[in-house]
């Protein structure tokens, strides 16, 4: 996640494929199947990681997980009037993700200490 991931939101190039509608699948529940395994220690598909996500993760981020969601089961009606703003969403969202992936890591490396 702090580099793959990471430069997602960083990379001018990996921005732009943030404009896209694969894009937005691709990193939204890309990480979040990363985020299941290392909160449950399995691995499930991209989209039960989407479905996974909507119980566990603030509400704040319910309408990009489901934008995400949407593209990969190919359903209508996007839940984005602009793609700078889901470009932007998706960009916190990932830093978001990496940061309480983190914080657990750190809270149970020290419960093993």
């Amino acid at each position: 996640m702090n580099t793959y991931w990471k430069s997602w939101t960083q990379r001018p190039g990996r921005l732009i494929v943030l404009l896209s509608d694969w894009g937005i699948q691709w990193t939204v529940l890309g990480i979040l199947r990363q985020f299941y395994t290392i909160r449950e220690n399995k691995i499930i598909t991209k989209r039960r990681a989407g479905e996974y996500a909507l119980s566990v993760v603030p509400e704040r981020w319910h309408r990009l997980i489901n934008e995400a969601l949407r593209i990969r089961t190919k359903a209508t009606g996007a839940l984005y009037p602009l793609g700078l703003t889901r470009m932007a969403d998706a960009v916190h969202f990932l830093n978001y993700i990496i940061q309480i992936s983190n914080e657990e890591h750190k809270v149970h490396k020290a419960e093993l200490d």
